[in-house]
């Protein structure tokens, strides 16, 4: 952790910001060194997010998790994307975890010293994105 000039504790390549996940509000952890983007269990039933094709994952800490494949619309600001997400059961304090496997479709910028991310028009095709 290192403190940043306002005086916050934080981790490098990491933001924090309000996005919508189909259609509800929620505080979103974007990780450019996570590879893949997560949901915990209970947020995901709150969302209605179908599981989908079970598969193995490694958090940070190197634990193995068994997870499942789910897909769900995020909106940043007024643009809005589909988000391949892994469901897990326990995922820390955060609900929603934003890994590269997203950014990395999308044109994005991440601006780590006004804690923003900028996504420009999503490359995906919205038809048939789906489990």
């Amino acid at each position: 952790m290192s403190k940043d000039t306002r005086g916050r504790d934080d981790l490098v390549g990491i933001i924090k910001q309000k996005v919508k996940l189909n259609e509800y509000k929620i505080n979103a952890l974007i990780d450019s060194g996570a590879e893949t983007s997560f949901v915990n269990e209970k947020t995901a039933k709150r969302l209605k997010l179908k599981k989908g094709k079970k598969v193995n994952v490694y958090l940070g800490d190197e634990t193995k998790r068994i997870g499942y494949e789910s897909v769900g619309l995020i909106q940043f600001g007024k643009e809005t994307f589909p988000i391949k997400l892994v469901i897990i059961k326990k995922l820390g304090k955060d609900n929603l975890i934003i890994g590269v496997d997203f950014l990395q479709y999308n044109k994005y910028k991440l601006d780590f010293k006004d804690d923003k991310i900028k996504v420009k028009k999503s490359r995906y095709n919205y038809k048939g994105y789906r489990l």
